[in-house]
């Protein structure tokens, strides 16, 4: 019972632990603050571009420093996210906050080639 508890209070203060860390980290060490603001990051992409990739990267940014990540299409926005990625490149420049962005492409060839090596495992 009182191993039980141990391990269930060192559980409670690792979350305890983190969420103050990234509180801290956010405050103190963020690398997208500008003149006390933190700016809006935008990264699009397509399919096949590495886009699961770096969705990662920017996921482990985010849980880094605190931020809020969504991957997803811009009229599912939540106004508090922080880093947004979008799939396809379809996006209202108009409707978002000043912001910094991304746009990752690849080669014609390497989409071909990694299409045709998809297909064969299918």
């Amino acid at each position: 019972m009182q191993n039980a508890f141990i391990k269930t209070a060192a559980r409670i203060g690792s979350k305890i632990r983190r969420a103050t860390l990234l509180r801290y980290r956010r405050k103190t060490r963020d690398p997208f603050r500008r003149d006390g603001e933190t700016r809006f990051l935008v990264h699009c992409g397509y399919h096949k571009v590495g886009s699961y990739w770096f969705a990662r990267v920017l996921g482990g940014i985010a849980d880094h420093y605190g931020l809020r990540f969504q991957n997803c299409e811009q009229s599912q926005l939540a106004p508090d996210t922080d880093i947004f990625m979008q799939q396809h490149s379809y996006i209202d420049m108009t409707e978002l906050p000043q912001l910094a962005g991304s746009h990752l492409i690849r080669d014609p060839r390497d989409m071909i080639e990694s299409g045709y090596l998809s297909s064969l495992d299918e």
